[in-house]
């Protein structure tokens, strides 16, 4: 390989075809006096020879294919193939060993950067890890655990591409950890983690467990206490304000007298003196929640986070939103977050890992700052799945720790990651469209800001969430004859 253009942070190098390149690869440019870099290859091309670097190329191909030759060798007919078959090899700086300097074009020498060099640039050992995936499909990747502890994450890509494969990955590893993990599943597809393929339960089977709103997930007025209440009122029911005063004023003064159920709050509000709008107001809003049958009048029956989130153990709390209408859905989450915020200003539970599949469909506006500032400060962090990224605001995208990229096909998508990372924009393009299945682009604090291309690991868990099918595959022998059942 050779070194034949510098430009910016863009370097071009020559090489011939047995050197099997690809998108994705880093290479190791070394020269005189400790000068060095790390350079990333974005594009491959064929060469088409020009201009004053023929007698680069020409003395490379030459030196190459007639090393220990004679000049009557049949091996002279192979220099016009060679010629024909040079790639070019578009690359992007990611490292200087020195400031400043470049490495000399004529005496450099360039080879690829073996995985563990790689490995070994990003983890830090000291560490705990775990497995996520494979550096040229054979080299194992560790995510160490201080990559993902007080992060913001994003995975984003097509559908089917894997998104959530590695959501569970992560999961997993956070789980064997001790880590305590909130899921907010909207497509039922997280209970596979607790059962083999073959549906035999597995060593995280006592560390998950489900909550069905509605059934296995519901409160007290008492537990939750008056601002989750008041959360729920007046950003997912929008009670006005001065219905909300009053709302405050009524839990006040049964709280004194031990009566804070939702039914006692119904039959008071109902024969108070009260303005006729304001009493409706707060009824039928209190009727919502006794419908949705989040709210229970029997402490025996109220769930308790502190119970489960104090235990020495990993953990995971799935939310299974799958089967509420839009309204009860966004009440459930409402609850959630800010009964688990307050419990941690309060220190009385440990930092948690959030999960959240396609956020924009139940997280309101405000939410979104929120995850970033006041509940990552107190110990939330977040990761958000999503197949549509502009979904989420630009703001907060830019205050990623880690994004991990699927493969993405539309290049307004492309475009708009490209804008909040830290990596140039034509590497985004250029090797997320080649992507394959269960392959990722991986960029932050898990890469050290060096864009690696991971596949991700198979896991022994049960899949779920597969895309229902009409038409099933069948034997050869039982697929219809469409043309003769009309003709």
């Amino acid at each position: 390989m050779k070194l034949l253009n510098k430009s910016d942070d863009e370097v071009s190098i020559l090489c011939l075809p047995k050197e099997n390149l690809a998108k994705g690869d880093y290479l190791l440019i070394e020269g005189e006096e400790n000068k060095a870099m790390i350079v990333q290859v974005y594009d491959l091309s064929y060469y088409n020879l020009s201009g004053f670097e023929e007698d680069i190329i020409r003395e490379e191909v030459i030196m190459n294919i007639l090393q220990g030759v004679e000049k009557s060798s049949p091996l002279f007919s192979n220099i016009t193939e060679t010629l024909k078959d040079l790639i070019l090899a578009k690359c992007k700086i990611r490292n200087y060993r020195r400031i400043n300097c470049i490495p000399s074009r004529s005496k450099a020498t360039i080879r690829k950067l073996q995985p563990k060099e790689l490995d070994d640039l990003i983890n830090d050992k000291n560490f705990d890890s775990f497995l996520v995936g494979y550096l040229y499909e054979k080299y194992p990747y560790h995510i160490t655990l201080d990559k993902l502890d007080g992060s913001l994450n994003l995975i984003t890509g097509k559908k089917g591409s894997g998104k959530s494969h590695l959501a569970k990955v992560l999961i997993s590893g956070l789980l064997r950890a001790g880590a305590k993990v909130i899921i907010f599943d909207l497509n039922n597809e997280y209970s596979g983690l607790v059962s083999e393929k073959d549906e035999q339960p597995n060593e995280q089977y006592q560390k998950v467990l489900l909550l069905e709103p509605g059934k296995s997930l519901r409160f007290t007025f008492e537990y939750l206490g008056l601002k989750s209440v008041c959360d729920v009122l007046q950003n997912i029911l929008e009670l006005p304000t001065i219905s909300l005063r009053e709302f405050i004023r009524i839990w006040e003064y049964l709280e004194q007298r031990n009566l804070l159920t939702l039914y006692d709050f119904i039959n008071f509000t109902k024969e108070t003196r009260l303005n006729d709008f304001i009493k409706e107001a707060i009824i039928s809003r209190l009727h919502t929640l006794l419908l949705s049958n989040l709210i229970t009048e029997r402490n025996s029956l109220s769930f308790e986070f502190e119970d489960l989130l104090n235990k020495e153990e990993g953990i995971a709390l799935i939310f299974s939103l799958a089967s509420l209408n839009p309204l009860y859905r966004k009440m459930v989450v409402e609850l959630a977050l800010s009964k688990l915020t307050d419990l941690l200003e309060k220190n009385l539970i440990p930092p948690l890992f959030l999960f959240a599949e396609e956020a924009h469909l139940y997280l309101r506006e405000t939410y979104w700052d929120d995850m970033v500032t006041r509940m990552r400060h107190f110990g939330i962090f977040t990761t958000f799945i999503t197949n549509q990224p502009k979904a989420i605001k630009e703001s907060i995208l830019k205050q990623l720790d880690n994004l991990f990229i699927f493969k993405l096909v539309n290049t307004s998508d492309i475009d708009f990651l490209s804008n909040i990372c830290n990596i140039d924009s034509d590497s985004i393009r250029a090797l997320v469209k080649d992507l394959r299945l269960g392959e990722c682009l991986a960029l932050g604090k898990v890469s050290k800001e060096l864009p690696l291309l991971i596949s991700v690991i198979d896991t022994p868990f049960k899949a779920m969430g597969e895309t229902k099918l009409f038409f099933k595959k069948r034997p050869f022998s039982q697929k219809l004859n469409i043309s003769s059942s009309f003709a």
